[in-house]
C-alpha cells in the first residue's frame, strides 16, 4: 500500500513494532536520520522502565520513563540525528522508532 499522506515516500527507518529494547546501548541506525515517531510499551507489572535514545556520539535525544503496564507514544518533528541508539533500564520494554534515513 502506498504512503497515504503525501507524495513523500513512507518512512524508511523503521525498527518494526514490538521490538525488545536492549539493556546495552545498541544502534538502530548508524546513518544520518530524521526521526518522526516512537512508541514504547512497558510489559513489567510493577516497575517503571527508562528508555534513553541517543545519537552515535552519545548525546541524549530523549529520555522516557514508561510506567508499569503503560505505553508512551512520542512524535518528533523530523528530529535530525547522526545515528540513533537506544537502551532500556530493565527487561520488559518493547519499542518502535521510525523516521527517514
Amino acid at each position: 500500500m502506498a504512503w497515504p499522506f503525501s507524495s513523500v515516500g513512507a518512512p524508511n527507518l523503521d525498527t518494526g513494532p514490538g521490538v525488545d529494547v536492549p539493556l546495552v546501548s545498541t544502534a538502530v541506525t548508524a546513518n544520518q536520520a530524521w526521526l518522526t515517531g516512537a512508541h514504547f510499551s512497558n510489559t513489567h507489572a510493577t516497575n517503571h522502565i527508562v528508555v534513553t535514545v541517543t545519537n552515535t556520539a552519545g548525546a541524549v535525544l530523549n529520555k522516557f520513563k514508561v510506567p508499569p503496564g503503560g505505553e508512551l507514544p512520542y512524535e518528533w518533528a523530523f528530529r535530525p540525528a547522526l545515528g540513533v541508539k537506544w537502551v532500556a533500564s530493565a527487561v520488559g520494554l518493547k519499542g518502535h522508532i521510525w523516521g527517514y534515513e
